[in-house]
């Protein structure tokens, strides 16, 4: 009975020494050392949608509204545009204890709209006269604009409103723009020399029509460079000539003679005989809505001086 209760002992104390690894280096403790620790991969966090760049189908657009009529007037323009934008997941995939990465990418598209808006003041429009006036939305800087082409006046422009998607200004007319004179209202009626005088007479013809033109109640200039007609013509010089424009004028007259002019004349001119002389001759306005422009209405035919 000793016998076998101290081999139960024993027996309990191996049982023990394999479960506890108390004592002689256990069965257990053998084994955990010699097998290598198995491979556990760490399993990265998901990461957060990856928005990459996207694009606008139309990101700058403009449309150009022609006016044809000068009362005070509000416009409003929509604009709208897709926008497309690559959105991509990633996806972790378990294979046998392999882990993969797995990217899974779509294409969103959003619809955007925005407006430009226009206050413009009354103007005084005359007959055939129109207004170029263009919008335009840049949708990547959220951006609105009004540019005005092409008209007779000159504004003052203040933005009203300038939020995302929304553009608002106020166009108001300050005056008429000034206009080059018209080459039509004046022509050459002649250009004599007197021979009994000395004297040159250059006649302009004035073709305003109607009684609320521009021209009236103005000033015009008149040029003449008066130049000798030879192998190599030589000018004299130009003279300048003013006279006011209104409903009664029909023309205006240039006397002159040559004495006039401060050119230098050729030693040999006094020794000639007969010298034939011709006039460049132009105008410009001095006041009234116009710029200072010299137009240039050519030359006369020459005449003989004796």
């Amino acid at each position: 009975m000793a016998l076998a209760a101290g081999a139960s002992a024993a027996q309990a104390q191996t049982q023990i020494d394999f479960d506890r690894g108390q004592g002689s280096q256990s069965l257990a403790g053998m084994v955990r050392e010699a097998a290598p620790a198995a491979a556990v991969p760490a399993v990265p966090e998901p990461k957060q949608e990856d928005l990459q760049k996207g694009s606008f189908d139309k990101p700058r657009q403009c449309t150009t509204y022609i006016f044809k009529s000068g009362g005070a007037y509000r416009q409003y323009v929509k604009f709208q545009t897709s926008y497309t934008e690559q959105v991509c997941h990633d996806t972790y995939i378990n294979s046998n204890g392999n882990y993969t990465t797995i990217s899974q990418c779509h294409n969103e598209n959003r619809w955007y709209t925005a407006g430009v808006e226009l206050y413009i003041g009354a103007r005084d429009y005359r007959e055939g006269e129109t207004e170029e006036i263009k919008f335009c939305y840049d949708f990547p800087n959220l951006k609105g604009s009004v540019k005005v082409m092409k008209s007779a006046f000159e504004y003052t422009a203040r933005v009203n409103s300038e939020d995302n998607y929304f553009y608002s200004e106020t166009l108001t007319p300050v005056r008429r723009k000034p206009v080059d004179p018209d080459g039509s209202i004046v022509t050459l009626r002649s250009f004599k020399y007197d021979e009994s005088a000395r004297e040159f007479t250059l006649d302009i013809a004035e073709n305003i029509l109607g009684f609320g033109s521009d021209y009236f109640g103005q000033t015009i200039v008149i040029g003449a460079e008066l130049v000798q007609d030879k192998l190599f013509d030589s000018s004299r010089g130009t003279k300048y000539f003013e006279f006011p424009v209104n409903w009664l004028t029909s023309g205006f007259t240039l006397k002159f003679k040559e004495g006039d002019f401060d050119g230098d004349k050729d030693a040999g001119d006094n020794r000639a005989k007969d010298k034939k002389f011709f006039v460049k001759w132009g105008f410009k306005m001095k006041s009234g809505p116009f710029t200072d422009k010299f137009v240039d209405m050519g030359k006369t035919e020459s005449v003989i001086v004796r």
